[in-house]
């Protein structure tokens, strides 16, 4: 029995969503009908016919579909040759055509694995993307909260880019990491590497030391924040795959060093948190930091210099009060940013916690720092100053790791 429900309001489409019976234990199979449902979304709904129109489509599936070819032979399916009446290429081709954006969520990966690779070789012979369909862990609530957002952000980006309508300083997203050998060429620049950071009275103290480098960066960018691009890039000298991330606005060097200084100035506090918190806290670390500069014949653009990071990406809090509710290490993250207000004695609050979970800790990039003293100007327009730091704790709520810590509460 196939539910569909046209809703605008988000507390009826939740009591719609609550009411519907799964149906368990009835068929007496593993397999579900998800072509069947899928041409019900793809053909019954009503989509917009703007090619313009953001059109997103998230699916989330326990169970793989009809057909031997869609799942191992151990799952069960009371129709191995699956639905006839369908031709899945059609279907997923009218999916293409329509501009949809596809977004899988799945609860048992290993259950559905083989039926997203067989959806995403059809979609190749329309799109040329070898994963047309981006996949996501549904059964951590954060994961969803944030697919929702990035799919949004990036299918307003690719459907602006199908129309041929992309405005002025919204670029078209291209995630394949380029052939380095045959197709990017490499520019000479300027690097200033990451330092060792020293505390001295609470202030960072930067030096500067800069080297010549070969780099080829990709054409496109591979993703994008609110405030900056981010390409694949490579380090011919050192044969290292990096991110270059560039600034969508105001590309001066002093907005670089701005970053620069946001940056290490995390990396001091979190070396001290590391020191200071209990063996049962994960630790938390930040990718190393450089600045970039290549000559070009409109001037000089600049960039800061980031090593890729292998892993799921989770946007832990952010600097206008968003908290993730429910990501491993998310008590940790908050307590550290409750931790860098305590410990730089009530001046500034580090925020805007992104990266990856790795088995040592957490990996983050790109942090924001929120000062309410004369240090306004120096981290950058993300540094939206003493309403930055009450929107935080407006939002945070302190775990047993701010308690452990002897973290006072916020006045």
């Amino acid at each position: 029995m196939l539910a569909v429900r046209r809703e605008k309001d988000a507390e009826a489409f939740t009591a719609f969503i609550n009411g519907i019976e799964t149906g368990a234990g009835v068929g007496g199979d593993a397999a579900e009908d998800v072509l069947g449902g899928l041409k019900v979304v793809i053909e019954q709904l009503s989509w917009r016919s703007n090619d313009a129109a953001t059109k997103v489509l998230i699916h989330i599936a326990d169970a793989p579909c009809h057909g031997q070819m869609y799942h191992d032979s151990n799952v069960g399916d009371s129709y191995p040759d699956g639905d006839l009446t369908i031709n899945p290429s059609d279907l997923l081709d009218c999916l293409y055509k329509q501009h949809i954006q596809y977004y899988f969520g799945y609860i048992k990966k290993q259950a559905t694995e083989k039926m997203i690779a067989v959806f995403n070789g059809i979609l190749c012979k329309y799109s040329g993307e070898s994963c047309y369909i981006k996949e996501l862990d549904a059964t951590n609530p954060e994961s969803v909260e944030v697919l929702v957002f990035n799919s949004l952000e990036e299918s307003i980006t690719k459907t602006l880019s199908f129309s041929g309508h992309i405005p002025k300083g919204l670029v078209e997203l291209d995630p394949h990491v380029p052939n380095w050998d045959d197709e990017v060429a490499s520019e000479k620049g300027i690097i200033t590497p990451s330092v060792r950071p020293t505390l001295t009275e609470n202030e960072v103290i930067l030096c500067l030391p800069s080297v010549l480098a070969t780099v080829k960066r990709g054409t496109q960018p591979f993703a994008m924040g609110t405030c900056r691009y981010a390409y694949h890039g490579y380090i011919v000298d050192t044969n290292t795959h990096v991110v270059l991330k560039e600034n969508k606005n105001d590309t001066r060097f002093k907005r670089y060093l701005e970053n620069y200084h946001a940056h290490l100035t995390a990396v001091v506090y979190a070396m001290q948190f590391n020191r200071e918190k209990p063996d049962t806290v994960e630790a938390i670390h930040f990718v190393s930091f450089s600045l970039l500069e290549i000559k070009g014949n409109s001037g000089w653009k600049h960039f800061s210099v980031e090593p890729y990071i292998e892993g799921e990406y989770v946007k832990f809090n952010n600097n206008a009060g968003y908290v993730a509710k429910s990501s491993k290490m998310n008590d940790t993250l908050q307590a550290f940013s409750h931790y860098t207000w305590q410990k730089s004695g009530k001046r500034f609050i580090v925020c805007d916690l992104q990266g990856v979970v790795t088995k040592s800790g957490a990996l983050l990039t790109d942090p924001s720092i929120h000062s309410c003293t004369e240090e306004l100007l120096r981290y950058g327009p993300t540094n939206l100053g003493a309403e930055g730091i009450e929107t935080f704790f407006s939002h945070h709520k302190c775990s047993t790791v701010c308690i452990e810590m002897k973290l006072q509460p916020y006045s």
